[in-house]
């Protein structure tokens, strides 16, 4: 791909870097391709970065993704080139792909290939072309006539003429209305004499459930019938409710206001949905962005050791955590992974607790015993106090002493863990009672020897589930990291999915 003018060109090797562009990618794409067109191909899109970063480059922070969008006319291109591996699917659809998304494999060139008008694989896999036509796309508003002089009446404007909203920041002049579906807020403008909604931005729409030729002929009766009590108001805030295009009333907070000075004849209206449901899906969104920052990232630049984590929930909010802690003075790396039982909120509150214990199991010995087995038992007699008594949890937890060279482990029902010796991964039986079913348990424990090259991988029951049928592998640890994480992101998760791998370097 090489023809047309260039609308964006970035780089990235991870998710974290690509998401700064992504809401000025949807932007961009709806502005050239229309509302569906512009989400299909944004989708699309997401779905081929995803794949470059996870499958062709592996996750490797200096292999990059170059991606170029151009206009080509009648149509937008989207090339996504990966430094490393790429596509090594054929392109031919699969009219039943949306019944098995179980799939482990295919799923994501079967989603683009139903969303984009055409996808071409080229330079071996490296480079995959997405191509969507434009269509639906809104018109550019021109920019308003000179205003006439005071003997001069305005023109009459017609239901059908655009509504001009022209802007002109720092000498350049621009689509207002291209401005306003850049932003998330639901954002509603009217005339207020006759009622006619000039302009829904796309979250408007969104929330309403209204197409971007539908919009059009719409009033602000249609959407907000007990308005009648905020006329003559050229500002006010309100919790009342709207209705939707299907007729479904449900809650909103409203900010009206007037876009001129001493004047009602355009009002604008931002509108924020305070449903239960949605108030409660930012509410889980959040949460999960608060449980993500529980975890320690990896641990690369130590000379004697690396750790690596995947942590994939079921849900938005996972029922699994994990902790280490590195001593770089007596070259000693604790640990601990567990699993507790169910998934959702219930189970994120309770693991939140679990996480509190574990850290103090690990930094207040006095406390809670010097061996492993004691801080376990330790950790079991309080949770099953206090918060598991209708519940129960699997762990592990484990120390690598670099001065001995030994990784000793104890088990509190994740069964095995998997040690990687001479090139060959195989699991390590780790039998041992859950925590929380009894103070009086009895839990696995042993060690074994540890050499430079070794590699250790402790899991949750999700990943356990997903390779019990698995022998012996012949694996390095950046295979056998990558080989996990590729069975952990491919298909549907029936389960939390949760690991942390150390390598003895």
């Amino acid at each position: 791909m090489g023809k047309g003018a260039i609308l964006s060109s970035i780089t990235f090797s991870t998710v974290e870097e690509l998401a700064p562009h992504r809401d000025g990618l949807l932007s961009l794409f709806r502005s050239h391709c229309g509302s569906v067109g512009g989400m299909r191909l944004f989708v699309a899109f997401n779905e081929t970065a995803n794949n470059a970063i996870f499958h062709a480059n592996r996750c490797r922070p200096q292999s990059r993704v170059r991606v170029e969008v151009r206009d080509e006319g009648d149509s937008v291109a989207i090339s996504v080139r990966s430094d490393e591996g790429g596509f090594k699917h054929d392109l031919r659809l699969d009219p039943g792909v949306f019944s098995d998304f179980s799939k482990e494999s295919g799923r994501g060139v079967q989603i683009v290939l139903h969303l984009v008008d055409e996808m071409r694989i080229e330079e071996a896999g490296r480079v995959v072309v997405l191509r969507m036509d434009k269509c639906d796309a809104p018109a550019l508003a021109p920019a308003p006539a000179p205003s006439p002089a005071p003997s001069e009446a305005p023109a009459d404007r017609t239901p059908q003429q655009p509504f001009p909203l022209a802007v002109e920041i720092a000498g350049f002049r621009f689509n207002g209305m291209n401005l306003l579906d850049m932003f998330g807020e639901s954002m509603v403008m009217w005339e207020s004499a006759t009622g006619r909604i000039v302009y829904m931005n796309e979250a408007a729409r969104v929330l309403y459930d209204y197409t971007l030729a539908e919009a059009e002929g719409l009033s602000i009766d249609d959407i907000f019938p007990s308005r009648d009590g905020l006329t003559g108001r050229t500002f006010t805030v309100t919790t009342t409710s709207h209705r939707k295009k299907n007729g479904v009333f449900f809650p909103v907070q409203a900010t009206c206001r007037s876009l001129a000075r001493d004047t009602e004849e355009i009002m604008m209206m931002v509108v924020a949905d305070i449903s239960p449901e949605n108030l409660a899906r930012d509410d889980v969104a959040m949460a999960s962005a608060i449980q993500r920052g529980f975890l320690p990232g990896d641990l690369t630049g130590e000379p004697g050791v690396e750790v690596r984590s995947i942590f994939r929930p079921m849900f938005m909010i996972s029922g699994d955590l994990f902790g280490y802690h590195w001593d770089s003075e007596r070259r000693i790396l604790n640990g601990y992974i567990f699993d507790l039982m169910g998934h959702g909120v219930p189970a994120a509150l309770q693991t939140s607790a679990l996480l509190v214990l574990f850290r103090q199991a690990f930094e207040d010995e006095e406390m809670s015993g010097a061996s492993l087995l004691e801080k376990l038992q330790w950790v079991n007699a309080v949770a099953a106090e206090r918060f598991l008594s209708d519940s129960f949890a699997a762990a592990i937890c484990f120390t690598l002493d670099l001065g001995r060279m030994t990784m000793s482990y104890c088990s509190a029902g994740i069964n095995a863990f998997l040690h990687g010796e001479g090139g060959i991964m195989r699991k390590v039986p780790s039998p041992g009672s859950l925590l929380g079913l009894s103070r009086l348990v009895e839990f696995g424990s042993g060690e074994v020897a540890a050499r430079p090259g070794d590699y250790f991988i402790f899991t949750s029951d999700g990943f356990l589930d997903l390779m019990q049928d698995s022998g012996d592998l012949k694996m390095q640890f950046h295979e056998a990291y990558d080989h996990l994480f590729s069975i952990g992101y491919s298909g549907a998760s029936r389960d939390d999915l949760s690991a942390l791998c150390v390598h003895v370097r």
